[in-house]
């Protein structure tokens, strides 16, 4: 455990929503024209409902009675990521509807925008530090 952590009550867990926490971060990315573009974006926090529904992308086959992990749909997860915390503006809207509009963005604009939400919501779980 952590002796440096800030102590809080139970009434201020129900604080800790990712609702306000919207933040603009500056993506690069290689047009379709082959221009480099710079472009600011705007990028939540991963809430748990949302978490809960990115997770879909983890597929498990029932035998027996019991979940056996399948594998993942890579394409899904990272579609979910995106489709999840990238935001029209400061007041967190979302900027996607449906993953199938993140499928049809061109690769290196997928990617800036998935690097982008990572460095905010740590999806590969490296160290922030």
């Amino acid at each position: 455990m952590n002796t440096n952590a800030k102590k809080v009550s139970i009434f201020d867990l129900k604080k800790q929503t990712a609702k306000s926490k919207v933040v603009s971060k500056e993506i690069t990315f290689t047009s379709v024209d082959g221009e480099e573009c710079i472009a600011t974006v705007f990028v939540k926090k991963l809430s748990y409902s949302s978490l809960m529904d990115i997770n879909k992308a983890y597929q498990f086959d029932v035998v027996n009675g019991e979940a056996k992990y399948k594998g993942v749909d890579i394409a899904l997860l990272q579609a979910g990521q995106i489709l999840h915390t990238i935001c029209a503006d400061k007041t967190g809207k979302r900027l996607f509807t449906d993953v199938s509009e993140i499928y049809d963005l061109i690769p290196e604009m997928g990617f800036a925008l998935h690097a982008a939400a990572d460095e905010v919501n740590n999806f590969s779980g490296k160290s922030q530090t």
